[in-house]
């Protein structure tokens, strides 16, 4: 008669343990402690000419925190197709294709086909590696 109580506080016990462990493993990504350490960028804007992507756009918020910026190039062939980059380009501010000054983002993608148009995306990351990237959304841009 003594194991039946035992058996029930095994049991007891192994349900609080799993009530304890179901939080356990949940996976977010981290938000910014304050609003001043994100940033977003606002209605980019671009052009192609002479097989050259020049995109302007003004950064918002904590615009200094901005470590790179990937552009995501697709061509734009397949209307209503997901998007999916076929090459991506990192750019650091302040290199030789990109400025950031004073909340302006400008860069210039060069080596595309001028008579093609494109599907495209900045995805920036912040110099807190721990935060979300910030992405716009996809843009096009014809010859």
């Amino acid at each position: 008669m003594q194991s039946l109580p035992r058996l029930a506080l095994v049991a007891l016990a192994t349900l609080a343990a799993l009530a304890l462990l179901a939080g356990c493993g949940k996976k977010a990504w981290p938000e910014p402690a304050a609003i001043e350490d994100s940033f977003s960028f606002v209605r980019p804007q671009s052009r192609l000419s002479s097989g050259c992507l020049m995109i302007d756009t003004p950064v918002a918020g904590a615009w200094r925190n901005l470590r790179a910026v990937h552009l995501e190039l697709a061509w734009d062939d397949c209307q209503g197709c997901p998007f999916r980059p076929v090459e991506i380009r990192e750019f650091v501010p302040g290199d030789a294709f990109s400025t950031l000054i004073e909340g302006r983002l400008a860069l210039t993608a060069c080596g595309l086909d001028p008579a093609k148009a494109y599907r495209w995306r900045l995805t920036g990351k912040s110099i807190h590696k721990t935060l979300r990237d910030v992405r716009t959304e996809v843009m096009t841009t014809t010859p």
